[in-house]
């Protein structure tokens, strides 16, 4: 079996680099479409879907960060990426209840990118694995 996969190469990108240029890509097109739809529905989604793309890179880095320390990548990717993106939905569907529906317009960004920040901060000063007792 081994000998029939020797010379040949593998093509496309690693996971690790296409979750990073997928998150990019969605921060491209959600300042494109931002600017293009402005004032419409479209132009609203779009900057939503942008800043979707900016927690994914954050939640890039975060991983990163979190591999140099001994933690696994793809976990420390889906707590970054999932916790902050399910608290800032939650917060804007907090703050349009309480508004009474329909009369405001909530968005939870804020909620999203703190927390982001936040857990990148809390894995760059975790301790690596290998350097805590065991």
């Amino acid at each position: 079996m081994d000998s029939q996969n020797r010379g040949k190469q593998k093509i496309g990108v690693p996971g690790q680099t296409a979750v990073f240029l997928i998150a990019v890509g969605a921060v491209i097109v959600g300042i494109i479409g931002l600017f293009t739809f402005r004032g419409s529905l479209v132009g609203y989604l779009m900057a939503h879907f942008g800043a979707a793309g900016l927690t994914g890179v954050l939640a890039y880095l975060t991983a990163l960060i979190a591999r140099r320390k001994g933690y696994q990548f793809w976990r420390c990717f889906l707590i970054a990426l999932f916790l902050p993106l399910a608290l800032g939905v939650a917060a804007a569907l907090g703050v349009f209840y309480i508004a009474h529906i329909g009369r405001s317009v909530a968005c939870g960004g804020s909620v999203s990118l703190g927390l982001s920040i936040l857990i990148i901060l809390g894995y760059f000063l975790v301790r690596s694995k290998s350097a805590q007792p065991s």
